[in-house]
């Protein structure tokens, strides 16, 4: 696993950065756009702490791009705002800013520039090898944590002056089971540690049913997810003697679905299951509201021996992540970022 940058560390602790957001009059809580499962138990979880300990509603979400369908379920009655590209931020004013599971700016899409010159009033909690520290002067990084909901879960617990995370309420805990368990694969990925199982069985404590939860994530698609896939396997390709897979997906291909961005995410997992892959990477075409083609690459690996860094292969197209799943986004067509990403895993 590569170091991660000298600047990209961590400044303060969970205690002191719970003292400062509990002090402030509005709080922002944002994530990277197109939000997984970590980014909204993460911002859920800790928007509803601060404001059950402040007793008023001073923390809202903000997410851009794409939210997956179940997404409403977990967000009920938090407050939360979707911004894009014509959202007027003129207003975007709070006294705290907690940018939660990314410290880049690439990932923070339509917000990037309404936070760009506020790094005293940003502060960062991230789970990623790489990121951007001029974005906030406060940064938790918890870099060895399965998920962004780790490290939130003991903020959470200092803001609601807690003992342990069995003792949170339920409304807390499910939202940050949801993370944990969407980002470790259900737990089956190399990123769990005995940690993660502990402070997952801690929230089951706390009253979740873990059960429910797995039903409305994974069991719970929409058929145009399932012609998402079909489209993505044809295109399957194999590279370097088997090892390498890579697919291929285009807006003619989600149209024709009937899908939208929230229907693509997890394709590659696909390709992973096939014996000899030890890479997979999938390459979304992604439409843009100047029309200019762009391609988000999403790069998932094996653990294990012969282990490949996708996080090394995703900075080398001006992305990041973990070591077993990464991604980019690219300028370019998804044919010039094939040919761009093939490079990056040969050189």
């Amino acid at each position: 696993m590569t170091d991660q940058p000298a600047d990209w560390t961590t400044t303060t602790t969970t205690a002191e950065l719970a003292e400062w957001l509990t002090q402030g009059e509005s709080i922002a809580v944002l994530t990277h756009a197109r939000p997984d499962g970590d980014a909204i138990g993460s911002t859920t979880a800790i928007a509803r702490a601060l404001n059950h300990a402040t007793k008023t509603k001073r923390a809202r979400v903000y997410f851009t791009g794409g939210m997956p369908r179940w997404a409403e379920d977990i967000l009920q009655d938090t407050p939360h705002t979707h911004v894009d590209a014509n959202s007027d931020l003129n207003e975007f004013n709070p006294d705290r800013i907690l940018i939660v599971d990314t410290g880049s700016w690439s990932q923070l899409d339509a917000l990037a520039d309404a936070i760009r010159s506020k790094p005293d009033r940003c502060a960062i909690v991230d789970h990623h090898l790489s990121g951007n520290a001029e974005i906030a002067q406060r940064r938790i990084l918890a870099t060895t944590a399965a998920a962004a909901c780790e490290p939130i879960a003991e903020l959470c617990q200092h803001i609601l002056a807690l003992a342990k995370p069995s003792e949170l309420p339920v409304s807390i805990a499910r939202p940050l089971y949801l993370g944990i368990a969407t980002d470790t694969g259900w737990f089956k990925y190399s990123n769990v540690k005995p940690s993660t199982l502990r402070l997952a069985a801690c929230l089951i404590e706390a009253g979740i049913d873990h059960a429910a939860l797995h039903v409305l994530i994974e069991l719970n698609e929409a058929p145009a997810r399932l012609r998402v896939v079909a489209k993505a396997l044809s295109s399957l390709e194999l590279l370097d003697r088997d090892r390498v897979a890579i697919m291929t997906l285009t807006t003619d291909d989600i149209h024709a679905s009937h899908a939208g961005p929230s229907d693509t995410g997890g394709l590659s997992n696909y390709a992973l299951s096939i014996g000899s892959v030890r890479v997979a990477a999938t390459i979304t075409q992604v439409e843009t509201a100047s029309h200019e083609p762009a391609a988000k690459i999403s790069l998932r690996s094996k653990p294990g021996p012969g282990m490949v860094d996708v996080n090394e292969v995703a900075k080398k197209l001006g992305g990041g992540g973990h070591a077993n799943a990464a991604g980019a986004k690219l300028a370019c067509s998804v044919e010039e970022a094939k040919a761009k990403l093939v490079k990056a895993l040969t050189q």
